[in-house]
């Protein structure tokens, strides 16, 4: 991927935060929930991991 200097540290931020969204699993108990339960869960746990991986970021600058 093509990137100048300036944008290097943008783009490893968000391929690791896809990275991570790609490794999300719903657990078993919340599979078995209904579709607007599962759709609360995915958006609160991505929400969550957002938060965590800007924090992490940050916290490494």
């Amino acid at each position: 991927m093509y990137t100048n200097d300036g944008n290097k540290g943008k783009v490893d931020f968000f391929q690791s935060f896809i990275e991570k969204l790609n490794q999300f699993r719903l657990g078993e108990e919340d599979r078995k929930k209904p579709n607007d339960e599962i759709k609360k869960v995915i958006e609160h746990s991505h929400r969550i991991l957002a938060q965590d991986h800007i924090r992490e970021y940050l916290d490494n600058q």
